[in-house]
């Protein structure tokens, strides 16, 4: 007797222990690890970027960013070297604006701004707007424990990365990982997140390949704010490259 309810007792535990951990909507929980990056739907971010190569600060550049909805984002050089300078993001377009040029130059969301650290890197801080969830699935290991795994796959054209695997702290849903891959399926960075009191502070971004080289994307300040309409208008900023 003592034996058999030993057996039940051990059986009961491997059927609790077999229960499927309820998996969460993916569209839904993509949104709410948004709100760890940015708090409303207009925000003014001052960005400062540093590359970092064998352990030394090789250069740093300062960018205020203002984050609107419908992806658009407007990143202003204010590093003394570049000001003036600016890169507009309307959809899947990116444009290059220079002081003493007449026309703004096509550029890609792959262009670099300093080490790793790209024009899409800095431009979209919304991962609901460029990628749909593939897949959610519980992840436990050295890399993020007791974390979401996401699958996320690249709804539209002008996107850096064609696939994302991201790793999400399960309890805050903070990003902790975010494996960025490109069309090809090669890896091109690793980025991780360090996060603030409330929001996301910093992004590490670690190149696939080269890992003596290291660039920090750090959110100085994230403000919410209201922003005209014509910060996103390429002749308006043309024609007043002073007025941001």
């Amino acid at each position: 007797m003592y034996k058999q309810v030993i057996q039940a007792i051990l059986m009961f535990g491997v059927s609790l222990s077999l229960v499927a951990e309820p998996i969460p909507d993916g569209e839904t929980l993509i949104k709410q690890i948004d709100q760890t990056r940015v708090t409303s739907d207009q925000v003014k971010v001052v960005t400062e970027i540093t590359l970092i190569k064998n352990d030394q600060i090789e250069s740093t550049k300062l960018f205020e960013v203002w984050v609107s909805t419908e992806r658009r984002s407007l990143a202003v050089f204010k590093t003394a070297k570049e000001k003036g300078q600016k890169v507009l993001m309307l959809g899947d377009d990116f444009w290059m604006l220079m002081p003493k040029s007449k026309r703004p130059i096509r550029i890609t969301p792959m262009q670099k701004l300093l080490g790793e650290a790209s024009t899409g890197d800095i431009a979209s801080l919304r991962w609901s707007e460029d990628y749909r969830v593939n897949s959610t699935e519980s992840h436990q290991g050295s890399d993020c424990l007791n974390c979401w795994l996401l699958e996320l796959e690249s709804k539209r054209k002008g996107i850096s990365y064609d696939r994302v695997e991201l790793f999400v702290d399960k309890q805050s849903l903070v990003p902790k990982i975010a494996n960025l891959y490109l069309k090809s399926g090669k890896l091109a960075k690793v980025a991780k997140f360090v996060m603030g009191e409330k929001l996301v502070e910093e992004m590490i971004l670690v190149d696939g390949l080269q890992n003596n080289q290291v660039t920090k994307v750090k959110y100085l300040e994230i403000k919410d704010t209201d922003i005209p309409d014509k910060f996103f208008n390429p002749t308006y900023l043309q024609r007043n490259p002073d007025k941001i």
